[in-house]
């Protein structure tokens, strides 16, 4: 009796080691796919007497992204209201597969520099951006639909009524980060109770050996 009852411990043990294991694997899993996702970029240029300071945050499919920039005199450190600013996003667009392969039927004939270059082309958004409701602070709100490289610029090109003679550029490149599973969120959520399922079983075991030390296998 006393070797079915260490048979028995030894293959919970076993099933509970397992478990947590998978625990561990999908809680690694996780922290691997957040770490595809860039932190917030600053960045900051100046010309003459005025310096804009633009906030690039993370960018992810399907969610929405809110881009900052301030402008200030650099000389007074005052903020400068009234400016003209635009926003320029511009991406490779990939076709999906269904459309690409749409287009071939429909284009079989044609050739194929000129299939792929129907399938791939650029997509250059420009956006008006509006005054915060703190003076010199400028906001716009932008979706990605596709992961990815995107290349993202603020254009100052005027200020309180006056057109500067040369445009003021903050840019940067940032990559789009693909939406998160529906099969990664599970293995979160998963991961938690095979870790609960591996201390329960744990307890059990040690309280069973337990017993069977103090009584020295006379209940059995």
């Amino acid at each position: 009796m006393k070797i079915l009852l260490i048979s028995f411990l030894s293959l919970f043990l076993a099933s509970c080691m397992h478990l947590g294991m998978i625990g561990t694997h999908g809680e690694n899993q996780s922290r691997d796919h957040q770490t595809t996702a860039e932190n917030e970029l600053e960045k900051q240029v100046t010309k003459g007497d005025v310096m804009a300071t633009a906030i690039f945050p993370p960018l992810q499919v399907g969610k929405e992204a809110v881009f900052s920039l301030k402008l200030v005199n650099a000389s007074t450190n005052r903020l400068l209201s009234g400016a003209r600013v635009s926003f320029h996003v511009a991406y490779l667009h990939s076709a999906e597969k269904s459309e690409m392969q749409g287009m071939h039927m429909m284009h079989e004939q044609m050739d194929s520099t000129h299939a792929h270059a129907a399938q791939e082309h650029d997509i250059n958004l420009d956006l008006e951006v509006t005054e915060n409701r703190t003076p010199g602070v400028y906001t716009i709100s932008f979706t990605p639909s596709q992961p990815g490289e995107h290349r993202l610029m603020f254009h100052i090109s005027e200020i309180g009524g006056h057109k500067l003679e040369q445009e003021i550029i903050v840019e940067t490149q940032r990559v789009v980060a693909a939406a998160q599973s529906q099969h990664s969120m599970n293995m979160m959520h998963g991961s938690s109770g095979a870790s609960d399922y591996l201390i329960v079983g744990a307890a059990i075991m040690g309280a069973l050996m337990l017993v069977v030390w103090i009584t020295g296998g006379r209940m059995l």
